[in-house]
């Protein structure tokens, strides 16, 4: 009977905590909805990732990668974009993931490729494969070379 009792309470301090939580977001969202959406934004995920025995997920680690290593990565797809064929800079060079470190990818050599940025940005987090579905569609009738595969050496 006693952890009956003792389970209801504990689950009443949860919802308890959460009316709290609301509570606070709500005068803090009156406080200042005129200035930013940020607030609400923060809150929302601290109401949204508070449950019981799970953290909240932590961004990916970001990793810097060397003017050499983005150098021999763009030489050895002959300074040309892997998805549009556009010729490699320094200006435009991005270092891409086909399989997203956020979907569980790793930063080993085999799973990077050199793409230009607008390619990039438009890749997001999408694996390589789905973005080559999208991609061709997105470009309709613009004459772009085939895509490229990575060299083997």
């Amino acid at each position: 009977m006693d952890d009956e009792l003792y389970g209801k309470r504990r689950d009443d301090s949860k919802i308890t905590f959460l009316g709290y939580v609301l509570i606070v977001v709500q005068a803090i969202w009156g406080a200042v909805r005129w200035t930013s959406l940020k607030v609400l934004d923060i809150s929302l995920w601290l109401i949204l990732s508070f449950t019981e025995n799970q953290r909240a997920v932590r961004p990916t680690i970001r990793v810097t990668f060397s003017k050499d290593q983005r150098a021999a990565i763009a030489r050895s797809q002959r300074y040309k974009c892997m998805y549009c064929g556009v010729r490699l800079t320094s200006d435009n060079l991005q270092i891409d993931h086909m399989d997203p470190v956020s979907r569980g990818g790793s930063n080993d050599d085999g799973n990077l490729q050199a793409l230009c940025r607008r390619c990039n940005i438009r890749k997001g987090n999408h694996t390589d494969d789905e973005f080559r579905e999208r991609y061709w569609d997105l470009i309709g009738g613009v004459k772009r070379p085939p895509p490229q595969t990575i060299p083997q050496s």
